[in-house]
Order: structure tokens, then sequence, then C-alpha cells
């Protein structure tokens, strides 16, 4: 059936339909929200931006009828595009029991303790960060070659200790995040994140010098002073190009892949795919979405694992014995749903991603700009800087800086984030009401 509607349009036609989908849904929440990092643009920043626009883009630019036909990519094109519009529906529903659940997960309205101070704590981080990589390369594998070549050696030698260098990249994270809160000079904010991306080039990932700007953005977008429009536009626009330099920088790259080929990936394996299981989705009715309960059990604990779960059903399908290796092409995020229950399967997944942005800006976005907030509404909110990193680990990285941190009240250069930007004109009236009711509580 996805066949048939795909037909009714050419493949370039589909790709301005999705990219206008997109567009208006980015110009409809900055006119909403009088903002442009609102629930909307940060589940398009996510979930989409990457996966399914700029992928689309590349797949047709090199579409040469090789790898997979051409109803095929508009048959992505199409599903990518039914998602972003669940996924806006999602972002702009409230569901006050998903905001009541959240909160009480993070046991908002909890004094959290702060037993260190923000520099000493990012001091700590660091190390632990640098120590985890030695443990990587002795017990990877890779050795030098972290060094010398960490793009080879993250692709090669992360095999059974993929846990440690994920705990070190969030290390990293975590203690540039702190780093951030003790200096409000623009020369100290690009010394410390000069230093953040060197370091995070030698764990050999192209997302962790992105994550570190894209952190540091968000701290002066909603801590100090919020930035203009044409900054965030210009960012959009050197994201490809920043990319494609960090692709040549790490050329060394044993697929040796241009920027192109890297971001046509996603569409064209899903491509393949379609064209090598169906069309209309459903392939595994279920087991794909049981088998992923697996991403939360680290291998170190469970060296049996399989390397066989998730999505990665499909790239075994199209790559056999490939994910055995440590490394297979993405997917668009909305696969798994695909997998599981076609495009049912896919406006489901996109609803309750969308929602969980909304909720995510509704709940954490009216308290103060802590460490910790701000690093979970980043991760779960605009775009996941904490690499490979689950539900569970993101939770307790969360309530770790509560503990260590605290909520930023002493001793952190944080201010309250601007509350009435980030809820809508409803939430604006509301958020007036309870402040007024407050003034009066305070005079009585």
């Amino acid at each position: 059936m996805l066949e048939v509607i795909a037909n009714y349009l050419s493949l370039l036609s589909w790709l301005v339909v999705l990219w206008a989908l997109a567009i208006s849904a980015v110009i409809i929440s900055i006119n909403r929200y009088s903002d442009i990092i609102n629930p909307v643009t940060g589940a398009l920043a996510s979930q989409a931006a990457v996966t399914c626009l700029l992928s689309a883009a590349a797949s047709c630019l090199r579409f040469d009828g090789s790898q997979h036909s051409e109803l095929a990519l508009k048959v992505v094109m199409m599903v990518s595009s039914a998602f972003i519009l669940a996924m806006v529906a999602g972002a702009l529903i409230r569901i006050r029991w998903a905001e009541r659940c959240l909160s009480a997960l993070l046991c908002r309205g909890r004094v959290a303790v702060g037993v260190m101070r923000p520099l000493p704590a990012a001091t700590m981080f660091m190390f632990i960060s640098a120590a985890l990589l030695v443990l990587v390369a002795v017990n990877g594998g890779g050795g030098m070659m972290w060094l010398i070549a960490p793009r080879v050696a993250y692709l090669t030698s992360r095999a059974g200790v993929g846990l440690l260098w994920a705990a070190s990249a969030w290390a990293l994270i975590i203690a540039v995040t702190l780093s951030i809160y003790q200096t409000r000079s623009g020369i100290g904010r690009m010394a410390i994140v000069a230093l953040g991306c060197m370091f995070g080039l030698q764990l050999g990932s192209k997302a962790i010098p992105l994550a570190i700007l894209l952190l540091v953005m968000m701290h002066q977008h909603w801590c100090i002073k919020p930035l203009p429009l044409t900054i965030w536009v210009l960012a959009g626009i050197l994201v490809p190009i920043i990319l494609s330099a960090l692709l040549w920088l790490q050329r060394y790259d044993q697929s040796g892949s241009s920027s192109d080929e890297y971001l046509a990936e996603y569409s064209t394996t899903a491509a393949r795919g379609i064209d090598l299981l169906g069309s209309d989705g459903g392939w595994f009715f279920g087991s794909a979405w049981k088998t992923s309960l697996w991403q939360f059990v680290p291998r170190n604990l469970m060296p049996q694992k399989p390397f066989v779960y998730g999505e990665v059903l499909l790239h075994e399908e199209l790559y056999p014995g490939l994910a055995e290796l440590g490394h297979t092409p993405g997917v668009p995020s909305w696969i798994l749903g695909f997998m599981e229950a076609g495009l049912v399967g896919v406006v489901a997944m996109g609803f309750a991603a969308g929602q969980l942005h909304g909720t995510m800006f509704r709940v954490v976005g009216r308290r103060r700009c802590a460490p910790a907030d701000l690093l979970l509404l980043t991760q779960w909110g605009v775009f996941p800087i904490l690499l490979y990193s689950n539900a569970i680990s993101t939770l307790g990285i969360y309530y770790l800086l509560r503990i260590v941190i605290g909520d930023g009240d002493k001793g952190v250069s944080s201010r309250p984030i601007l509350k009435e930007r980030l809820l809508g004109s409803r939430g604006q009236a509301e958020f007036r009401i309870a402040r007024a009711n407050r003034i009066r509580h305070r005079s009585e």
C-alpha cells in the first residue's frame, strides 16, 4: 500500500514535502513559544535533522539505482514525513499525567545534596574520563592507536569495552558542563570548548566536539543571555560544514566515506531493507522491540550478550556478520517502529518521542538552570549529547550530579531559566497566575 502512495510523487517532490513539513513545523513552533529552542525544534534536531532530513537530501544527491530502488527511497521519505508529523503533534499536545510522572521520576521538589563545588568536581570528572580512556586502550587492544589514529581505534577496538568508552565520554561531558559554570568571560568559555573538543577528538567520535559546542550554547541561551535567532540559523548552516571537516580530519577512517556518503547511509540502509523485506514494514512483529532490551545490559557484566538485537536485526539481514565486528551503518530514528508495526509503529514512535520532548521542557524548563537540569534538558529535550546513553544511565548521571553538585544555588553562577519563553501562550498565563499567588501569600 505504501508503494502505491509513494508513486504519486517523484523522488524530488517527496524530498520537497519532507523539508517543507520540517520548516513549517519550525516556523509554527517559534511563533508559539517565541523561542527557537522549544519542544518541536528539539525533537526535530535530535530525531530527524541528520537521520531523516540531511540523509534524505544526501541520498537523493547520490542516488544511482545500484544499491536500492527509487521506489524504496520514496517510501523512506514518505515514512519520514509521517514520523515528523507525529512527532510535532506529540510535542505540542500537553498530557498532564505524563508531566506528573516525569516530575516524580526526577524527584522534583526534593533538596539535592551538593557535596562538592563545581571546579573540584569538574577536575575530578576530567581525571576519571582520562583514566577510563586508558583502561579502554589497555583492555580493548587499541593501545597507542587511541593517540595516533583515534578514529581507527574507535571503529576497531571498542568491542568488549564499549561501556568504559561511553563512561569516558560521559565524564568528559560532565566536566565541561561543570566548567562552564565557573566563568562568564568569552575567552574562558572558548578555552573550555577548545580543550574539551581536543580531548573529545581523542575518543574517536565526531559527535563529541559537536555535543560540547551545543552544550555551551545551551548554557549561554538558557542561563546567561538568549542567543539571537541569527546565531542559531548560522549554527544550523555550519553543522554540516563542521561534520564534513571532522570527516576530513578523520579521513583515516577505514570506510573512507565522504560527508554525503556518511549522511546518505541512514536512508540507504532503510531503503535496502524495504527492497529486501517489503515496503509495508512489520517485518519482525515484536521480536525487535523485545530484543532491544539488551541495550540496558552492559556487555562487561554479561559477555554472552548477543551482538544482534533491536534494530541490528535489520543489519543482520542486510549485512550478515557485520554487527560482530563492532560497526553497523546508521538507520533512521523511526526504523524500530517500522520494523515492528509498519507505518502505525512509526506514528506511535514519533508521537512518543515528541511527547517526551514536550514534557521535558514543561517539567525541567521551569526550574533553575542547575548543572543536572541543563544536562538532562539538553539530552532529552534538544539533542542527545551523552552518546549511547540509555534512559537508565541518563537518569543515573542526573541523580549523581544532584548529589555531587546539588541544585546550583551555592557556588554556581547560574540564573533562572527563561520560564515564560518556554511555556507557550497558555503556559505563560498559568505561570503569571502562579507567580501572582506566590507574591500574595508572601505579603500575607
